[in-house]
């Protein structure tokens, strides 16, 4: 794949707007066809504007499981430090209970 196949950025908008509207593959490919007149730069345009389409999804992906991984991180910290401030509660009032302060 050369890059200057891909210099038409009027063209690339159209079919990237035409995937995301859900287009099938071969109306969006007849309606570059219509643009273009060249069956292999359609397809060329369409098959890149399904890797963009994907990698992005996958990244977009990644970064809500991280986002996720981290939250979840957060929320089991968050409930240790509270079990952890309960139990020291607990076992301070309990020496209040067993040996009460001296005045």
């Amino acid at each position: 794949m050369n890059p200057t196949d891909y210099d038409d950025y009027r063209l690339m908008e159209l079919a990237i707007s035409l995937y995301y509207e859900g287009y099938s593959r071969e109306m969006l490919i007849k309606k570059l066809m219509e643009k273009v007149n060249d069956p292999r730069k359609a397809v060329r345009f369409y098959n890149a504007v399904e890797k963009c389409v994907r990698v992005n999804r996958d990244l977009e992906n990644k970064r809500k499981a991280e986002l996720n991984r981290e939250t979840l991180k957060k929320s089991i910290d968050e409930q240790k430090a509270w079990e952890k401030k309960k139990i020291s509660e607990r076992n301070r009032d309990d020496d209040y209970d067993y040996c009460p302060p001296l005045y």
